[in-house]
């Protein structure tokens, strides 16, 4: 929870990191090291109600250009009162397992956790931040390691 506080849980829900939140699921196709199943963990519940799962970035995508695309939607995103039910509270995150980082008051942000790894390099897994100085919502290649609360979406 924001600053290791339970209590504001309730208020600004989870923050969790990525193997957490997805359950543990392989990132990509590797062998589990026991040698069982595979799992793609795109799309994937995680810690998400039954019939959700954890956004993908091209559901990140889709939200982000409903509200004009990367360079202003982090305005829209971050309003009291969303035109698409998402607000993105920027309350900081705990980086690396280290630090709270980014938290009110002052300037503050927020990153939330995808479930589709970085093509770039599969060690790293897709986030996207708000903030509170632009309007923009910014794309990251992110350590699992960090603390990062998530958005679910209902399964279709």
């Amino acid at each position: 929870c924001r600053g290791n506080d339970a209590a504001k849980c309730n208020i600004y829900g989870g923050y969790y990191q990525w193997d957490e939140l997805m359950g543990y699921l392989n990132a990509d196709n590797a062998d589990n090291a026991g040698g069982s199943d595979n799992f793609l963990a795109e799309g994937k519940q995680g810690i998400c109600p039954p019939e959700w799962h954890v956004a993908t970035e091209g559901e990140w995508t889709e939200l982000v250009n409903n509200y004009l695309g990367p360079g202003l939607a982090g305005w829209d995103l971050s309003d009291s009162f969303p035109v698409y039910g998402f607000h993105a509270k920027s309350q900081g995150l705990f980086y690396q397992n280290f630090a709270w980082d980014f938290m009110p008051p002052g300037f503050s942000a927020t990153l939330f956790w995808t479930s589709t790894v970085s093509p770039a390099d599969d060690t790293r897994i897709i986030s996207h931040g708000v903030n509170t100085i632009s309007p923009s919502v910014s794309k990251y290649g992110s350590a699992k390691s960090n603390g990062f609360p998530a958005r679910c979406v209902r399964d279709q």
